[in-house]
């Protein structure tokens, strides 16, 4: 929130409070001091590089989440296909056995 009757004093502030201060006098109508001015523009470049960042990080995840799905569902389908060999040798077996005994 902007305090329209604060006095610029010569404090130690953090990031935040600069760009507050900044941004206050530019609702006022004040000049802005070169410093803020390059400080804004750091922030916007600091902004920027964790938006992108974040996105390529998030891509990557995906990717890899996507690759590792693919070698389960390759396991998986090896998997049922076996129980399917196993279910198909169990019904020839059980034929045989009742083969066997009817001789």
């Amino acid at each position: 929130m902007c305090w329209i009757g604060e006095h610029d004093e010569e404090v130690h502030s953090t990031g935040s409070q600069v760009l507050r201060q900044a941004f206050c006098r530019v609702i006022r109508g004040e000049t802005v001091d070169s410093t803020i001015i390059g400080t804004l523009i750091v922030a916007g470049f600091a902004l920027l590089g964790t938006i992108i960042s974040a996105k390529y990080v998030s891509n990557v995840e995906v990717v890899k989440l996507q690759m590792r799905m693919k070698t389960l569902e390759d396991k998986v389908m090896a998997h049922n296909n076996l129980i399917d060999r196993t279910y198909t040798l169990e019904k020839k077996v059980n034929l045989l056995e009742h083969c066997v005994e009817n001789k």
